[in-house]
């Protein structure tokens, strides 16, 4: 399975850019991060989620749909009758945003692709989410929403699945953030990073 981590552009200690350095997770959900004002914290799960999101439409933009892997081994999954229709009725849009999908008898689908940028071990449960989060929303059919919604609602499943635990890894995640046109909050308007000056370390430590 492709990764998202692609960044032509990873922070390091020779940049002339600010400096970024993981010092490790808070309950497997922050990073911690020291960088010249003092402490950020960022949020894996909405850092993932932007990232994502912004590497997905820039696809969309310049080829008109996301790349697809091949999954060596299918997928199957079995669905209500309301769900295996709405999948089909939208199979066009699931495919754009790189989904490639077949009938496999009575209300079960065959999931061959997903989309390259997709980083998870959970494809069964990311994929059943994404479309009871669509219908749920009181959708009838996924034309209804333009491919900007789409790629979100993807990108906030997808994220929910993201477990790495790799200080490189994050900190590779921290620079495609930071290259992100909209670094500092979701697809949810939820902030990804939150910082905490060294002056107010030491003003609440009762350090002068």
């Amino acid at each position: 399975m492709a990764s998202i981590f692609k960044s032509e552009k990873k922070l390091s200690q020779n940049d002339e850019s600010p400096k970024y350095t993981i010092l490790g997770l808070l309950k497997d959900r922050f990073a911690l991060i020291e960088n010249d004002e003092g402490l950020m914290i960022m949020s894996k799960r909405s850092a993932h989620e932007r990232v994502l999101y912004e590497q997905a439409l820039k696809k969309i933009n310049v080829e008109g749909k996301v790349p697809i892997q091949k999954l060596l081994v299918p997928v199957s999954m079995d669905f209500k009758p309301d769900e295996f229709e709405f999948i089909f009725k939208n199979e066009d849009k699931f495919k754009n945003l790189g989904f490639v999908i077949e009938k496999f008898g009575g209300n079960t689908i065959k999931l061959e692709g997903v989309p390259a940028y997709l980083e998870t071990t959970s494809i069964e449960d990311c994929f059943i989410s994404i479309v009871t989060s669509m219908i749920g929303g009181g959708l009838n059919t996924a034309r209804d929403l333009s491919m900007e919604d789409l790629i979100s609602s993807v990108s906030v499943m997808a994220s929910k699945y993201f477990d790495s635990r790799s200080l490189d890894e994050l900190q590779i995640l921290l620079g495609d953030l930071l290259d992100c046109d909209m670094p500092y909050v979701d697809t949810r308007g939820r902030p990804t990073l939150y910082q905490i000056s060294f002056k107010d370390i030491e003003r609440k430590l009762g350090i002068k």
